[in-house]
């Protein structure tokens, strides 16, 4: 059972026993030496480190919520990919709370009080202040996760679908240039805006 990888609590005894059953598997793999990737979601399996060291960036940053079969750590890719997509679409193509969790996240120091400002509005000209680069992106993104990939498309927003296209990238260890030639047949498979 690996639901605890999505617990936002990291001080839970089903998240700490999800640690431990995470590196006890990652630790038993013959092929391990002292050091494996580090699945947090700071680390992001870039770094190698030692078993204590990926305990505290566990704990401290949290695992990968998308890394739900431990392939960097042994475990088997033979899931179809009716599974993975799937499952992949249940956590995110579905889950717009989750997207605009994950945008609180990422942005949480931005304030959203300007979100839904007017600039035509006169009176509140002068409490207006023009939002830093940080907080502009945060909102193009909070518009993307709002925004329908299409008209009536009720599966996925803009934000929620490249989100999916970048887990499938990274499940499947799609080079950019795979990445960027389906890009390129989908942009000529749809209409010209869409």
């Amino acid at each position: 059972d690996k639901s605890w990888i999505l617990l936002r609590n990291r001080a839970l005894p089903e998240y700490l026993n999800g640690v431990e059953q995470f590196l006890n598997f990652a630790f038993s793999n013959p092929n391990v030496g002292l050091r494996i990737q580090c699945p947090c979601t700071n680390c992001n399996h870039v770094r190698r480190k030692i078993r204590e060291e990926v305990k505290i960036d566990l704990l401290r940053w949290g695992i990968d919520p998308t890394y739900n079969r431990w392939i960097h750590h042994g475990e088997s890719d033979s899931s179809s990919d009716d599974e993975i997509n799937s499952s992949a679409n249940s956590d995110l193509g579905n889950d717009d709370d989750a997207t605009f969790e994950m945008l609180h996240d990422m942005y949480h120091g931005v304030p959203i009080d300007n979100i839904t400002h007017d600039p035509s509005d006169e009176s509140a000209e002068s409490r207006y202040e023009e939002p830093n680069a940080e907080a502009k992106s945060f909102y193009r993104l909070l518009k993307d996760a709002e925004q329908k990939l299409y008209p009536d498309c009720e599966k996925f927003s803009k934000l929620s679908f490249v989100m999916r296209l970048f887990q499938m990238k990274c499940l499947h260890g799609w080079s950019n240039t795979s990445l960027d030639s389906l890009l390129k047949l989908l942009s000529d498979a749809f209409p010209k805006g869409h």
